[in-house]
């Protein structure tokens, strides 16, 4: 596996089972699990990162966020169910503040405020 794996699969929607069978033409055999731990071992070292902003932005004196509906696969159901995208953003440059803005996003099953709540204490 490279460093091309993850942007590969993000930003060019080249999902893992292409990326896999492009390898194997190749003469390397990666299958799509060995490919899909990559990613996952990539993503926790990003948990750090992600804790440090998340702390950033609830830090601020203001706290701006929104959500938006997102198709989740629901395996057996035959059909997605809905997750909510939140986006918590802290931006004071309007006061005067010359922090840069900065956005925090979280995956929530529902809308409920116990979720975002905990979310954010």
């Amino acid at each position: 596996m490279d460093c091309k794996t993850w942007p590969r699969a993000l930003f060019d929607h080249l999902p893992l089972y292409r990326q896999s069978a492009i390898y194997a033409r190749e003469g390397v055999a990666l299958s799509r699990s060995t490919l899909t731990d990559g990613v996952g071992d990539a993503a926790g070292l990003l948990r750090p990162l992600v804790a440090a902003i998340r702390r950033h932005v609830l830090a601020g004196p203001k706290l701006h966020a929104d959500d938006t509906p997102v198709p989740v696969l629901a395996p057996g159901q035959g059909q997605t169910k809905t997750g909510r995208l939140w986006t918590y953003v802290r931006d004071d440059r309007p006061a005067g503040d010359v922090t840069p803005p900065v956005v925090w996003f979280a995956y929530s099953p529902n809308r409920r405020c116990e979720t975002w709540s905990e979310r954010v204490e």
